[in-house]
């Protein structure tokens, strides 16, 4: 199969895809942390790369900068795919 066939990664695409799914994770884990009172790991893993807190504001806060940060390295992984497909 030549890889010329395979497909190609829009990189607007896949970047909103993997920062919505970051995004939505970072929410679920702040909603279970602040409804049910428990300091899950997770939570403080996630709360040492984004700033925030299990409140409405700090779920929100983490949940926007989860998405930049997935966002953004969703597009540059979709470019450097797409660049080495070309090269293959």
């Amino acid at each position: 199969m030549d890889t010329r066939e395979c497909g190609v990664f829009n990189p607007l695409s896949f970047g909103l895809a993997l920062g919505l799914l970051l995004a939505l994770s970072v929410v679920s884990v702040g909603v279970v942390s602040g409804l049910f009172g428990v300091q899950l790991g997770l939570f403080h893993s996630l709360s040492s790369v984004y700033v925030g807190s299990p409140d409405v504001v700090g779920i929100l806060i983490g949940a926007v900068l989860a998405f930049v940060d997935a966002f953004v390295g969703g597009v540059i992984l979709a470019y450097l795919y797409n660049f080495f497909l070309k090269r293959v």
